[in-house]
């Protein structure tokens, strides 16, 4: 990401949330991303997709609800304050939860 991302992330939700048709779209965009990173784990032998389909709706859910907390407080404290709203709010717990052969996501040595 560029150095300038997360002023053009907090414009772009800001904006989402005050025109209806934007929010509509990323809710839409949002959708198609959840179903294609759940084809592409689940293609795994050792993934059941189903616990790949739910965490991956959690994980979504949980990103979601920090970038718009994040956007609420405008965007303060920039991208390492919206990552860890990220991580509060569990992105890093639900891959684990979905792939447990997988390494644990919150080692960094992996």
């Amino acid at each position: 990401m560029d150095p300038d991302w997360d002023r053009r992330f907090l414009a772009a939700r800001e904006l989402s949330e005050a025109v209806p048709a934007l929010q509509a779209h990323s809710l839409g965009y949002c959708h198609d991303t959840t179903l294609a990173l759940v084809n592409v784990v689940s293609g795994r032998a050792d993934v059941d997709e189903v616990r790949v389909r739910l965490a991956v709706e959690i994980f979504v859910a949980a990103w979601r609800t920090a970038s718009l907390r994040w956007t609420v407080q405008g965007g303060h404290g920039g991208r390492d304050a919206l990552l860890n709203l990220g991580r509060v709010s569990g992105c890093d717990q639900f891959v684990g939860f979905a792939c447990p052969s997988w390494p644990d996501p919150v080692d960094r040595r992996v």
